[in-house]
C-alpha cells in the first residue's frame, strides 16, 4: 500500500493499481494549481514515470460557484442598505399614522418632547422585538451555523435599527409639529 500525503490532500493506492480516470470535487476554487502539482506528483509516484503525466482539470464549475460568490459579496452592500432605508420608511410610517395618539397625549398636557419620545419609544420597542424574534428564528433553523455570520448580521441589525430610531425620530418631530387640535378633526 503505497500512500502521499501534501498540504491538505492524501491520496493511497495499492502496489497493482493503475489510476486510468479520477475525479475530485474542490472545496475551493483556490486549491486547484496545488492539486494539480499534488495530482501529477501521485500520478508519477505511483507508475515510476520520469515525466509530467498529461492531467486535465475542469474548474468551470469552481469558477462559477467563485464568480456567485463575488456577486453575492458584491450585492450584500447594497442590500443591507435597501433593507436600512425601508427600516426607517416603516416605523415613519406607523408614527405618521398614529397622529391622533400624539395629538390626544398634547391636548391632555404632555409635551411635544415627551410625546416624540413616547412615539419614538414605542417604534423602537417593536424594531427590537422584530430582531430579537429574527434573530431566535436564524438560530433556531441554523443552529451553530449562524455564529460564524454573526459580525456582519451584527451590523445589519445596527443598521436596521438606526434607521428605525431615524424614521420613527423624524415622523414624530413633523407629527407633534402640527397643531393638536387640527390633527383631531375628522377629515371627510
Amino acid at each position: 500500500m503505497n500512500s502521499l500525503e501534501e498540504g491538505p490532500f492524501s491520496i493511497n493506492w495499492k502496489d497493482d493499481q493503475v489510476f486510468e480516470y479520477i475525479e475530485y470535487t474542490l472545496a475551493w476554487p483556490g486549491y486547484a494549481d496545488e492539486f494539480r502539482k499534488f495530482a501529477n506528483k501521485a500520478v508519477m509516484d505511483s507508475v515510476g514515470a520520469t515525466r509530467e503525466p498529461p492531467l486535465m482539470m475542469d474548474t468551470s464549475e469552481a469558477e462559477n460557484m467563485l464568480r456567485t460568490l463575488t456577486l453575492v459579496n458584491g450585492i450584500y452592500p447594497m442590500a443591507v442598505v435597501a433593507a436600512a432605508i425601508m427600516g426607517g420608511l416603516f416605523p415613519g410610517l406607523i408614527v405618521m399614522q398614529s397622529d391622533r395618539e400624539a395629538s390626544i397625549m398634547r391636548v391632555l398636557g404632555t409635551s411635544k418632547k415627551r410625546a416624540r419620545a413616547m412615539l419614538v419609544l414605542e417604534q423602537l420597542l417593536l424594531c427590537l422585538s422584530g430582531a430579537f424574534c429574527a434573530a431566535a428564528l436564524l438560530l433556531l433553523i441554523n443552529g451553530v451555523s449562524i455564529v460564524d455570520r454573526a459580525a456582519p448580521l451584527g451590523v445589519y441589525a445596527a443598521a436596521h435599527l438606526a434607521a428605525c430610531v431615524a424614521g420613527g425620530a423624524i415622523c414624530a418631530v413633523i407629527v407633534t409639529r402640527r397643531k393638536p387640535l387640527e390633527l383631531l378633526q375628522v377629515k371627510e
